[in-house]
C-alpha cells in the first residue's frame, strides 16, 4: 500500500477561506480542526489496522460529507494529494464531496478506475466484480503502486463468519462483515503477492484494515451451510431441468 509521509506543514484544516465559502453555502464542510495533529492520528490509525488486521481504530478527527462516513472522510482528507488520483462509486459521488476533496486535499478526481490509487465504494459496488477487477494491483517492479479501497458499510457485523489469519495477527480472527461471497473471491482473485488490493473498511467513525498479505476464508461451520445450499440449488434446478421423454442409455448399450 502506498501510503504518503506523515504531513507536517501542509494545512489539510480549517482556514479562514473554508470557513468564508462554507458559510456562504459553496457546500465546503470544515477539514480537520487541528492539521497536523489530526493528520497524524489518522495516519497512525491506518498504519496499526493494516499492521494488525481485524482491529478497529477510532476516528473521531472526521465528519460527515454528502452521504460519506466521518471515518471515510478522515481517511481520504490524510491520505489523499495531488499525486493521488481518487475515484468515487457513483452512490457516494457527489459535487459537494468533490468539492471538499479538491478544495483540501487538492486531489484529481478520475473516473477511470485503472488510474485511481485510492477508490471510495459503497456496500453495493464491493460486490461488483467486474468493477473490482479494473482497479491497479500494481505491478512487480512497484507493488506498492496498486489502488487502496476505501469500503463504507453500514457496520462490521450481520455477515457470515470469515477466518483471517497471516501477519499481525495471533493465530485467527473471526470476523462478521457484512459482505456477501462475491466480495472475497474478488479479492482472492486480484491478489497475487506481491501484487494485491489493500483495503479499509470504514463504518460511522471506525476503521478496520485488510490487507494483501491476510488469507480469508468461511469458518468450517459457515462452510458447510454454503455446501448445503449449493447442494439444494443444484437439486432445484435439476428438478426444473426439460425432460426429452427419452431413456439415457447407459454405458455399452447399444442404440
Amino acid at each position: 500500500m502506498m501510503l504518503p509521509e506523515v504531513p507536517m506543514a501542509k494545512d489539510k484544516g480549517q482556514g479562514t477561506g473554508d470557513r468564508r465559502l462554507a458559510s456562504a453555502g459553496w457546500g465546503l464542510e470544515p477539514g480537520f480542526s487541528d492539521p497536523v495533529r489530526d493528520a497524524q492520528q489518522v495516519f497512525r490509525a491506518a498504519l496499526t489496522v493494516m499492521s494488525e488486521p481485524g482491529k478497529t481504530q477510532l476516528l473521531a478527527a472526521g465528519r460527515q460529507v454528502a452521504g460519506l462516513h466521518g471515518a471515510s472522510y478522515a481517511l481520504l482528507l490524510a491520505l489523499a494529494d495531488a499525486d493521488t488520483p481518487v475515484w468515487i462509486s457513483p452512490r457516494l459521488d457527489h459535487p459537494a464531496l468533490r468539492a471538499n476533496l479538491v478544495f483540501h486535499c487538492n486531489c484529481p478526481i478520475t473516473v477511470h478506475r485503472p488510474e485511481a490509487a485510492l477508490a471510495v465504494l459503497d456496500d453495493e459496488a464491493a460486490h461488483d466484480t467486474d468493477l473490482l477487477r479494473e482497479f491497479s494491483v500494481g505491478d512487480i517492479r512497484r507493488p506498492d503502486r496498486s489502488c487502496t479501497l476505501i469500503v463504507q458499510l453500514s457496520g462490521f457485523t450481520g455477515g457470515a463468519p470469515m477466518l483471517w489469519r497471516g501477519p499481525g495477527i495471533p493465530l485467527e480472527h473471526r470476523l462478521f462483515l457484512p459482505l456477501a461471497e462475491t466480495f472475497w473471491l474478488a479479492r482472492e482473485e486480484r491478489n497475487a503477492f506481491p501484487l494485491g488490493l489493500d483495503i479499509f473498511f470504514t463504518a460511522g467513525e471506525h476503521l478496520m484494515g485488510l490487507p494483501r498479505t491476510t488469507h480469508t476464508q468461511y469458518s468450517d461451520e459457515c462452510a458447510q451451510v454454503l455446501r448445503s445450499i449449493l447442494r439444494k440449488e443444484d437439486g432445484k434446478a435439476a428438478r426444473k431441468a426439460p425432460r426429452t421423454g427419452r431413456r439415457r442409455k447407459t454405458p455399452g448399450e447399444s442404440a
